[in-house]
Formats: structure tokens, C-alpha cells, sequence
């Protein structure tokens, strides 16, 4: 939510730095650059939006065992291992 917060502020300052560009008659390509940067503040907020949504409801995958490792149950923790690639190394050599 805080991340949320911080990119609606970063859109309002390309939506202030777009309006400057337009009062001061400035073409497009002074600003496209601004263009990239709103696109990809938009796709990040819908991103964003989206994960606070699957939290929220509970259907974001690993949610439950993530809580169940900082709610104290080490009970419901899994632990994971990874395979020894050592052999592997040793192997491209």
C-alpha cells in the first residue's frame, strides 16, 4: 500500500511536468521520455495493485506459509533444500 502511495505521488509529478511541457507549447518529443516513465509507473501501480489485491483476499500462492514463518509456527514451516551442484562444477572443468 505504502508503494501504492509513492507511485501515485510519481504520477502526479509526471502528470505536473507534463502539464509545464504543454503551457510551455513544447512538441511531443520533449516529453518522451515523460511518456516512458508514466507507462512504466502505470504498469508497475497495476502490478502493485494487483499483488495487494491477491494478499488481501488471500489468494496469492505461498501466502500462508510465508505467514506462518513470521507468525511463530515452525511447525508449518517447509524447509527447502538445494541440490548439491558441486558434482555439477566439478564436471564442466
Amino acid at each position: 500500500r505504502d508503494r501504492l502511495r509513492a507511485l501515485e505521488v510519481e504520477l502526479a509529478r509526471c502528470a505536473g511536468n507534463r502539464a509545464m511541457t504543454q503551457d510551455l507549447g513544447l512538441p511531443r518529443l520533449f516529453i518522451l521520455e515523460l511518456d516512458l516513465v508514466e507507462g512504466q509507473l502505470r504498469a508497475e501501480q497495476a502490478y502493485v495493485a494487483e499483488l495487494v489485491a491477491a494478499i488481501d483476499d488471500g489468494t496469492l500462492d505461498g501466502l500462508a506459509m510465508w505467514r506462518s514463518w513470521y507468525e511463530g509456527d515452525p511447525a508449518a514451516a517447509v524447509t527447502f533444500a538445494l541440490p548439491d551442484a558441486s558434482e555439477e562444477v566439478r564436471s564442466r572443468r
